[in-house]
């Protein structure tokens, strides 16, 4: 109702003006977090400086990677859909579960390396730098391109979002403790597997 009020889009539709919105906003965090950012004291010892790498050879590896993620992507995509389509099931479901799943396992080895390394803060940093970029950025872009349909899984899915984030919130800050234990992650994986249950019986 309010995409069709305000923007005189369909309803449960991401038009090219709220996706250019979430990109502005974006952009607002990005300038928010390099300028906070600037004003973290410098507390970590210095590493031993690393060979560097020649021009050549890092302009090969850019290109050789940006080839490889676009075509594992392509290459992702269509069997996440082809598996969809075998179990007769939406692409919604399996994008929710199986294909965020997939693309979520960078992060989790990237979390559960710098928690072993007591990193704490470059563990959390990623998972919710990754989220908002997620969120903000790729859905800002795609959907400036491309406005895009929301149905009731993804609706349900966003209205996650916002819950979650309470959730860590209070899980964090309670009692002045600010960190997260681990009967508390177990929660939060228990609250993931419930997610799950309810998108796919939507």
């Amino acid at each position: 109702v309010l995409d069709k009020a305000l923007w005189g889009s369909p309803a449960n539709n991401i038009s090219r003006i709220e996706a250019l919105i979430l990109f502005a906003g974006f952009i607002a965090y990005m300038v928010y977090s390099l300028k906070h950012g600037q004003k973290e004291p410098q507390t970590a010892a210095a590493e031993p400086q690393k060979a560097q790498v020649s021009l050549a050879k890092a302009i090969f590896m850019i290109v050789f990677g940006l080839a490889g993620l676009i075509f594992g992507g392509d290459l992702f995509v269509d069997s996440c859909s082809a598996i969809a389509k075998k179990m007769g099931v939406s692409d919604s479901i399996v994008a929710i579960t199986l294909m965020a799943g997939g693309t979520s396992l960078p992060e989790l080895a990237t979390c559960i390396i710098a928690a072993r390394k007591n990193s704490h803060q470059l563990a959390l940093g990623n998972i919710l730098g990754s989220n908002i970029s997620n969120i903000l950025l790729i859905i800002g872009l795609s959907g400036s391109i491309v406005p895009l349909s929301v149905n009731s899984q993804s609706f349900f899915s966003l209205l996650i979002i916002p819950v979650s984030i309470l959730l860590l919130s209070i899980s964090a800050y309670s009692f002045k403790k600010k960190c997260l234990d681990r009967y508390e992650g177990v929660i939060f994986i228990i609250l993931y597997v419930a997610f799950i249950i309810t998108v796919v019986n939507i």
